[in-house]
């Protein structure tokens, strides 16, 4: 189990499961940015794992978020700034 949480995979779960703790709301968009900027790094200082996967546990951590949002508000004009990043995340990953 505890291996298991440090590879890639295992951390990429715990910030999916992470960013899913955070409330979202419509009026609260705007500063979510920095909300979310917060909320990862508060989570990675408590969690001990390996600084070589940071960057997994975050991509995946914003992922999630971004996708929370266009799933919770999809007409919502600031959700265009969730579209670019995801659509910016996949373009990077192919």
């Amino acid at each position: 189990m505890k291996r298991d949480l440090l590879s890639g995979a295992g951390v990429q779960r715990h910030f999916v499961d992470v960013a899913n703790l955070i409330g979202l709301h419509v009026n609260g968009l705007q500063g979510l940015t920095i909300y979310r900027d917060s909320q990862f790094d508060m989570e990675w200082r408590r969690s001990d794992f390996p600084n070589e996967l940071r960057t997994v546990a975050r991509d995946a951590f914003n992922r999630e978020v971004d996708e929370r949002v266009l799933r919770m508000f999809p007409k919502h004009p600031l959700t265009k700034f969730s579209i670019a990043r995801l659509k910016s995340a996949d373009q990077a990953a192919a």
